[in-house]
């Protein structure tokens, strides 16, 4: 926004805003008419803020503001604060229905020759109170809100289908002209780029990654096309595709194990019956699972292994004398 008192002043009374109220100016002018006309009051609309909105630099919008001008629907006034002051100040007024410059001069200093010599226009205009005054505008009514548009009919009779929503892939070749003015894709452009940008984003590339890759390091001298250069690096570009993972296998379901509540033997869950083996419940020989070994066997081995390794000391000491007596 503007600071207080300044930025936009729309004129008052305006008639409803349509699709043709800007037909009559060229493509670029009528964009930026229906930009400056849905500005908020006391809005900022200087050519440096339009130009950070658009995809048009300074130049262009200043081109535009001088036309529109012209045209009457935007008027520049430079005065001073008041009297005795030396700071000048620039207000901008804007209309949806064009006037000539002594229209506005009437409709900002109150003079009643000029808006009397125009009192004839399409849209009714209501004045300020101070040119009110001064010059007899007989009332007119207030328009009519428009009817809602009718659905469009196809020539033959047949619903026209709605227009589809643009695709992730078209969204994104069309916003490269936001990250880099140079690399700006006309509507046919990005319909034609649009299945190799598609290719793209089934490799699950960001929007940000591929702004990136499309726009990044462009050359000094300028882009002499931007088609060109997009199809290039788009195909020249084009990520890897990554395969998936192998799932991780799943490791097999481990045995368990219990030991009877009597001997402490263990075995299978199934050959207990209320913490009891077979042999405890009187019912036989052991029941054994897997290599297990009974406690007879268990002490034979533990006592053959203290054996071989009170026999390897013995070695090893009668070894290392007899290397110390040679030394």
């Amino acid at each position: 926004m503007a600071p207080a008192g300044f930025g936009k002043k729309p004129v008052p009374g305006q008639p409803p805003l349509a699709p043709d109220t800007y037909a009559h100016l060229p493509a670029r002018e009528a964009y930026f008419a229906h930009l400056i006309d849905r500005l908020p009051e006391g809005a900022a609309m200087d050519i440096k803020t339009l130009a950070k909105t658009t995809t048009y630099g300074q130049q262009a919008a200043g081109s535009a503001l001088n036309y529109l001008k012209g045209e009457g629907h935007l008027f520049i006034k430079t005065e001073t604060l008041g009297k005795g002051c030396t700071m000048w100040v620039t207000r901008t007024y804007w209309s949806r229905v064009p006037h000539s410059e002594a229209w506005w001069e009437a409709f900002i200093g109150g003079g009643a020759d000029a808006v009397a010599a125009e009192a004839v226009v399409e849209a009714p205009v209501v004045l300020p109170d101070e040119v009110r005054e001064t010059v007899d505008v007989p009332r007119q009514p207030m328009p009519e809100p428009e009817p809602m548009p009718e659905p469009r009919v196809h020539p033959y009779g047949r619903p026209t289908p709605a227009p589809k929503r643009p695709s992730r892939a078209y969204t994104a070749l069309a916003a490269l002209g936001l990250a880099d003015p140079r690399m700006t894709l006309s509507a046919a452009d990005c319909a034609e780029l649009e299945p190799l940008a598609q290719e793209w984003f089934a490799r699950n590339v960001t929007e940000q990654q591929f702004t990136a890759a499309i726009t990044g390091g462009l050359p000094h001298d300028g882009v002499h096309s931007p088609l060109g250069l997009a199809r290039r690096r788009l195909t020249t570009k084009l990520p890897p595709l990554l395969a998936r993972s192998p799932e991780p296998a799943t490791p097999p379901a481990r045995r368990r194990l219990i030991e009877c509540t009597n001997c402490g033997r263990p075995g299978a869950p199934e050959a207990f019956h209320n913490g009891l083996c077979r042999t405890c419940r009187g019912g036989g020989t052991p029941t054994t699972w897997g290599n297990t070994a009974t406690a007879d066997t268990v002490h034979t081995h533990a006592a053959r292994i203290r054996r071989d390794m009170r026999d390897n000391k013995a070695r090893d000491e009668k070894a290392e004398v007899r290397h110390t007596e040679r030394r």
